[in-house]
């Protein structure tokens, strides 16, 4: 575990658990329809998540609500849930590359819902290992 990790696992108030195989997180705006990031959601729990995905902007830049979706849906687990970007940082990768192509995100969920919390807790029990 690295040391940032480490350090962001102690201050949660919700464990996160690893997400299965094709979860993903959809950021997206309202006012930008024409703009959004899909990323490989890494861990999730009541109050937010660890998505990694191909950087083309930041995640914080102008896109500020996600929609969660897995492989085997296509219609999202839970939608509309406003967020606040807690680290966005380059992912290091294998030697291959000359410089890292991922980005890491953590995510703290702002409030949401009843629904959303609902649909939150039932994504944890049954699409996390």
């Amino acid at each position: 575990m690295s040391k940032h990790t480490e350090s962001s696992a102690n201050r949660r108030k919700h464990e996160r658990r690893p997400v299965n195989e094709g979860t993903v997180a959809v950021f997206t705006s309202p006012v930008r329809l024409d703009y959004s990031i899909i990323g490989q959601i890494l861990n999730i729990g009541l109050g937010g998540l660890a998505v990694r995905y191909l950087p083309a902007e930041e995640i914080a830049r102008g896109l500020t609500e996600l929609a969660i979706y897995s492989s085997n849906r296509s219609t999202p687990l839970v939608s509309g849930l406003f967020y606040e970007v807690i680290y966005d940082a380059e992912e290091p990768n294998s030697p291959e590359f000359d410089r890292p192509i991922f980005h890491r995100c953590g995510i703290k969920f702002k409030a949401f819902n009843k629904v959303q919390k609902s649909r939150i807790e039932y994504l944890v029990k049954n699409y996390t290992e």
